[in-house]
């Protein structure tokens, strides 16, 4: 009977998961493919569609999709500003092909942002995706970003690994024959000059890809998005062979079709153009074109993602620099020759510092990817234990509860053979006996079973509890540490570059007796050592504050004598550029305040305004005390250049702990945040203003301590 019983339930779960997958398929059921969502020339008229119709349904996925592939192939600012809505659509409609497209968006986003492991993770997904959606064409678009951001990677598998993906795409053109899916792989084979040299690598077969892009680009009107692109790679190549002629009238038709916004195309354009009137001897329309090129490139938002992967931020500009370089050696401007060399030096080195950077954002994604994988593979671990734990617990009931049907019987048995000596009412009483000693037991039993359960369960509670409050405190242990680390790295790092290439300059100059230039070096590295002095006193303050307890108590401070000896520690530094500083102290002032959170605070201020005030400028240093309250206001005044209105109000709003501060974002600084750290700790305001009439002003306003 149990066996045709077990038999019975299978067949129904079967017929239940049947159903299950009948009707999930009906979520997945989609008119649309990935053909339908290529990219189109007019990307404002999809974008008034979208406002204009708001309401969720494929229709508006379709088109936010077409949206951001016309982003990527115009290179525009604007890329990745759909993201979001597209994966939460996909994901409220079940729309499978969305979701791909959302995971394929996620991994270049991730790889504007140089997680170029956790990029090719999610285009890998996308591709999986694409794969059980049999979508010929979504699956050659994501080969042929993978395959760019392979090389990205220096190591030679990931080469070859790119190498790999092109000719999988390649296979995948033969059966779509989508002239879209073909322009995107004659783009990527043509603008990814390593794959086009390890194939061929001469003119001859550079020719033939770009015959073969005109070809499909002119016999195909829906490939218009598309033009900025092919004709640009069309002048190169023309730039390539010595034909610059030929690459000028290109780029010109180029340059009258590019909106004035999209500063990397104009960019690339100017500098294009630069370089062939540069070979062929127009020199002031070359240096025009390149200056054209270094202000669309400055324009270029620090966010911005790169079609050409293997760029780094700088690139570009250190590439237009050297052309403007080889245009002063033409003409002989040796002045010109030298300021471009700094300039190229100094970019190199930024270049090299955001290579660094990027490196580095690398390895902490893996480290972060390999701890979470442990630890889920811990928990994992730990949820199948309790699983087996709860089995066994389960089986044992099941024991005990046979042991008693089996004691019960045999009462029972006892009883019916009584029944045969004694009298029925005696079997009866008996048997009623029996039966509530059995029920008395098998409550006990429960009851035990029970109580060891709780305790059980409160152990295991009071048990992640400590794991719990021993993980956080680690957690932020090392987070403060690797915050040290790298605050106190990034502010010496500039410091010893600088003084690197100091010591390269320092023989020249001595060998060939140049004693102006040796004291202007001198004055330089006494610049340096005091800069890189206040750096380690705010390292040292920002880490003693942070990790050990300070001593901020209030005590009588004279507040000129502080102010006077704080400028001597900027004396070098303000003698080095002539500064002028005024200091104006109201005789009356009486400060009952803790000496070292005043210390660091004007420190700060003094050395803010030292490094923005110019040569020959002022620097204005005032303390009075305030009728209302008693409160005294140190301000701290300097000309020069303006703090731009943004910053300014984003420094207020760290000042008045709306903004949360870090080291490096939005250009701040570590001593803005030990200002405002010890601001706080000292019942003290901080306030900045910038403007044309007063220069920049930074003002304390100290609360009084009561005695």
């Amino acid at each position: 009977m149990s066996y045709f019983t077990a038999k019975n339930r299978a067949i129904n779960q079967n017929i239940l998961a049947l159903f299950l997958l009948l009707i999930s398929c009906q979520g997945y059921a989609q008119k649309y493919t990935f053909k339908d969502m290529h990219a189109e020339d007019n990307v404002d008229s999809l974008e008034k569609w979208l406002v204009v119709n708001p309401t969720i349904n494929e229709v508006r996925l379709k088109n936010l999709v077409k949206a951001e592939m016309s982003y990527l192939w115009k290179a525009s600012n604007e890329s990745f500003r759909h993201l979001q809505e597209i994966e939460f659509v996909s994901k409220k409609l079940n729309h499978r092909l969305g979701i791909t497209f959302g995971k394929f968006q996620r991994g270049l986003y991730l790889n504007s942002l140089s997680k170029n492991d956790e990029a090719l993770t999610y285009l890998s997904e996308a591709f999986r995706e694409s794969e059980i959606l049999n979508d010929l064409s979504a699956q050659v678009s994501i080969l042929c970003y993978q395959s760019l951001i392979s090389l990205n990677f220096s190591v030679i598998e990931k080469k070859e690994l790119a190498k790999y993906y092109l000719s999988k795409a390649q296979k995948l053109i033969a059966k779509t024959q989508d002239p879209h899916d073909n322009i995107l792989y004659l783009v990527t084979t043509l603008s990814n000059e390593q794959i086009a040299l390890q194939t061929k690598g001469n003119s001859v077969y550079l020719y033939k890809l770009v015959s073969d892009i005109l070809k499909t680009f002119n016999s195909n009107p829906e490939l218009s998005y598309a033009f900025n692109w092919v004709k640009f790679m069309e002048g190169r190549f023309f730039t390539t062979i010595n034909n610059h002629k030929k690459s000028v009238e290109i780029n010109n038709k180029i340059l009258r079709k590019t909106p004035e916004n999209n500063y990397f195309m104009l960019s690339k354009i100017h500098f294009q153009l630069g370089f062939n009137y540069l070979n062929m001897n127009q020199f002031d329309l070359a240096n025009k074109e390149f200056n054209l090129a270094k202000v669309a490139f400055r324009k270029i938002p620090d966010n911005f993602y790169f079609p050409a992967f293997t760029e780094t931020k700088y690139f570009r500009l250190i590439e237009i620099l050297n052309c403007q370089r080889q245009l002063a050696l033409r003409l002989n401007d040796t002045k010109m020759g030298n300021t471009l060399v700094d300039s190229i030096f100094y970019y190199q080195r930024l270049d090299a510092e955001e290579s660094s950077r990027k490196a580095l954002l690398q390895i902490q994604y893996r480290y972060n990817y390999e701890k979470f994988e442990i630890e889920a593979q811990n928990l994992a671990n730990e949820k199948k234990l309790a699983t087996l734990n709860q089995r066994e617990l389960q089986h044992d009931l099941k024991i005990k509860e046979r042991d008693i049907e089996v004691l019960k019987y045999k009462n029972d048995l006892k009883l019916s053979q009584d029944k045969l000596k004694v009298s029925k009412l005696n079997n009866e009483k008996r048997i009623a006996t029996a039966k509530s000693e059995a029920m008395f037991e098998q409550n006990k039993t429960l009851t035990l079973y029970i109580v060891f359960g709780t305790l059980l369960l409160a152990l295991t509670f009071i048990l992640l509890f400590i794991l719990r409050r021993q993980f956080i405190n680690e957690k932020r242990r090392n987070s403060f540490r690797n915050q040290f680390y790298t605050i106190l790295t990034h502010d010496l790092r500039g410091s010893i570059n600088s003084l690197n290439d100091i010591g390269k300059v320092l023989g020249y100059l001595i060998k060939n007796n140049r004693l102006n230039d040796l004291n202007k070096v001198a004055n330089q590295i006494e610049w340096i050592s005091c800069h890189t002095a206040i750096l380690l006193d705010n390292t040292i303050d920002w880490g003693t504050s942070n990790s050990f307890e300070m001593d901020l108590a209030p005590q009588q401070v004279d507040i000129s004598l502080l102010v006077n000896e704080l400028i001597l520690l900027y004396k070098a530094a303000i003698e080095t550029k002539n500064i002028t500083i005024s200091i104006e102290i109201q005789d009356d002032v009486q400060l009952y305040t803790s000496s070292k959170s005043i210390i660091i605070i004007i420190r700060n201020m003094i050395d803010n305004a030292k490094t923005n005030t110019p040569a020959n400028g002022k620097i204005g240093i005032e303390v009075k005390k305030l009728q209302v309250n008693n409160q005294v206001v140190i301000r701290v005044t300097n000309s020069g250049d303006l703090i731009p209105a943004q910053k300014v109000n984003f420094i207020q709003e760290v000042f008045d702990e709306k903004q949360k501060p870090e080291v490096g974002v939005n250009g701040l600084g570590l001593g803005i945040i030990l200002m405002s750290q010890f601001a706080k700790k000292n019942n003290s305001s901080l306030f900045v203003t910038s403007d044309n009439t007063q220069g920049t002003i930074f003002n304390l306003l100290i609360n009084p301590y009561r005695k």
